[in-house]
């Protein structure tokens, strides 16, 4: 069904697959680890994207992913994981679990104890690293430890160009 969807990125393909139907059906198959990642995944999604739910039961929701995240990585063994995690492409679950601890210290930093989940985006993030590939001189979409400083320095001069008043 994955490999048929024409768009990954789809909402509704996200909650169709996660769906508690799905899970329901993965649970009377006896695939209990299965549905149990069902539900985790679409918890955290019901966190995130959904209305009118407490702090308590989101820090919650986000915690049972965080857990099953965790669960998977022993960080006393070496080697450690290198491209993957327990089956995860490792820069997924690592910006997972940094989205998570993000937006539950965000708690704590907000008067009132609350915010707006909406609020917190990774379009900063994701438009900072799109800039960074435009300076890639290699076509790889990255740029090497030696020309990131020279990036910084580009970005923190436009930045100021940008913000002059008098410019």
């Amino acid at each position: 069904m994955i490999e048929e969807v024409t768009d990954p990125m789809s909402a509704l393909m996200a909650a169709t697959h996660f769906s508690e139907a799905v899970e329901i059906e993965m649970r009377k198959c006896d695939f209990n680890k299965s549905a149990d990642l069902c539900r985790d995944i679409r918890l955290w999604w019901e966190a995130e994207d959904s209305s009118g739910q407490t702090a308590a039961k989101r820090f919650f929701n986000r915690d049972l992913m965080r857990s099953l995240l965790l669960s998977h990585v022993n960080f006393g063994k070496f080697p450690s994981p290198t491209m993957h995690v327990a089956g995860w492409p490792w820069q997924l679950w690592e910006a997972l679990i940094s989205h998570i601890d993000a937006k539950t210290q965000l708690y704590f930093l907000c008067h009132g104890g609350s915010y707006n989940v909406r609020a917190f985006s990774s379009l900063i993030g994701e438009t900072y690293f799109s800039e960074l590939s435009l300076h890639d001189k290699t076509g790889c979409g990255t740029v090497s430890a030696e020309e990131f400083g020279r990036f910084i320095r580009t970005a923190t001069e436009q930045l100021q160009v940008r913000l002059d008043p008098n410019r």
